[in-house]
C-alpha cells in the first residue's frame, strides 16, 4: 500500500513540474520474504534464565576481570547500553533518600571520541540494588581518578576521561561466551 502511495504522489509531482526527475522508477517493491528476514536478523538474542544465574548469581566471576564483571551486571540489570555505561561518570553515581541510583542522560561515541546524548535522548534516573551499589561503591575505591567528579567510573587505567575501551571489553565478553558454551548469533 505505501509503495503504491509513494509512486503515486512521486509521478504527480514530477507531471507538474515539483521535482525535476522522475525518481519513482527507482523504488521497488519489497518482498514479503526479504521483510520477514530483515526482522529476523535484526532481532537480538538474550540470555535465558539458567544463564543468567550462570553468569551473575554465582560466587565465581566467569569473565576476565572483576571490572568486566560490573559493568556485564550493569548493562543486564539497568538496561543501559554500551555506551551509557561507558559514559556515566562519578558525578552520575547518586544517593538519593535511601537508595542508589545512576544518572542515564549521556553516550560516549566512540567513533569521534566524545560524550553525546543518548540514542533515544533518554534521561533516567535508574535505581540500582544494595548489592550492586555496594559492588560500584567497592570499584570506586580502587578507582585512583575517586575524587574526580567528570572522570568514567568505567575510565581507562591511564586516563580519567577517557573510558575503558570498548573492544577488550567485547572480546573478553565474547570468549566468556564460548568458554561457557553460550553460543548464539547477535547475542546481547
Amino acid at each position: 500500500k505505501y509503495y503504491s502511495i509513494c509512486i503515486q504522489a512521486l509521478r504527480f509531482a514530477y507531471r507538474n513540474n515539483l521535482i525535476a526527475r522522475d525518481v519513482s522508477q527507482q523504488i521497488t517493491k519489497e518482498s514479503k520474504t526479504a521483510r520477514k528476514k530483515a526482522k529476523k536478523d535484526a532481532e537480538k538474542a538474550i540470555f535465558d534464565k539458567d544463564e543468567i544465574q550462570q553468569l551473575f548469581y554465582t560466587n565465581d566471576n566467569p569473565f576476565g576481570s572483576q571490572k568486566n564483571w560490573l559493568i556485564n551486571e550493569l548493562l543486564l540489570k539497568t538496561g543501559c547500553r554500551i555506551g551509557e555505561i561507558q559514559a556515566l561518570q562519578m558525578q552520575d553515581f547518586i544517593k538519593t533518600k535511601n537508595r542508589y541510583a545512576l544518572k542515564v542522560d549521556k553516550n560516549y561515541c566512540r567513533t569521534s571520541k566524545r560524550l553525546k546524548c543518548t540514542k533515544t535522548e533518554r534521561s533516567d534516573i535508574v535505581l540500582i540494588s544494595d548489592s550492586l551499589a555496594a559492588k560500584l561503591i567497592a570499584h570506586f575505591e580502587e578507582n585512583p581518578f575517586k575524587d574526580d567528579p567528570v572522570a568514567f567510573i568505567f575510565s581507562s587505567p591511564r586516563d580519567a576521561h577517557t573510558p575503558f575501551c570498548y573492544e577488550s571489553f567485547n572480546d573478553d565478553f565474547n570468549r566468556t561466551m564460548r568458554r561457557l558454551g553460550i553460543k548464539r548469533t547477535n547475542l546481547t
